[in-house]
């Protein structure tokens, strides 16, 4: 909310549009309803089948958590939705798994959630930078599939595999003994 008010005159032509609930939802409506702000719309929670419908409308994924420890280990599944969508996120959260995926991926840029002055910049340059947008784009369709389910389970798969292999490696050497 308060990097939407920063931009509010400054970059007209952005507008979040934040759909869902959350823990303060309301003091963040009251909060925009506060500073007059026309830059931030408040979509209430939707069904799964239908927020494509919504990331169709963005240019940008915005995907926020609390800066706090407890959240730097959280990977909020919207972020692949968003990059499934090939739109380039913009993670606003604490410094962890989330951020490094944006970073390793190449498909956005990470920011810190306690720094409304530098998230409002970051997506000002975002918008002034059409190629690099692309560029997030383009990385976030190409970089989603090593996180499907299909290609997680392959993974679990392998680990499981190699652990039953040294497991009976090890009873084969205790049955030598």
């Amino acid at each position: 909310i308060s990097a939407a008010a920063l931009l509010q005159n400054k970059s007209p032509q952005c507008v979040f549009v934040l759909v869902g609930d959350g823990a303060q939802k309301n003091d963040l409506v009251a909060l925009a309803k506060q500073d007059h702000l026309n830059n931030v719309i408040f979509i209430p929670p939707q069904p799964k089948e239908i927020i494509s419908n919504f990331w169709s409308l963005c240019d940008i994924a915005l995907v926020h958590l609390k800066d706090a420890p407890a959240f730097s280990e959280v990977i909020p599944s919207k972020m692949f939705e968003a990059m499934a969508m090939g739109l380039p996120l913009l993670f606003v959260g604490p410094e962890g798994e989330a951020s490094r995926i944006v970073d390793e991926t190449k498909a956005g840029v990470a920011v810190l959630s306690s720094n409304p002055d530098l998230l409002a910049e970051q997506v000002v340059s975002l918008l002034e930078q059409p190629d690099q947008l692309q560029a997030y784009r383009q990385s976030a369709l190409t970089q989603v599939k090593q996180f499907s389910r299909e290609q997680q389970a392959r993974e679990m798969l392998d680990v499981l595999a190699l652990i039953k292999s040294h497991t009976q490696k090890q009873q084969q050497k205790e049955c030598e003994f």
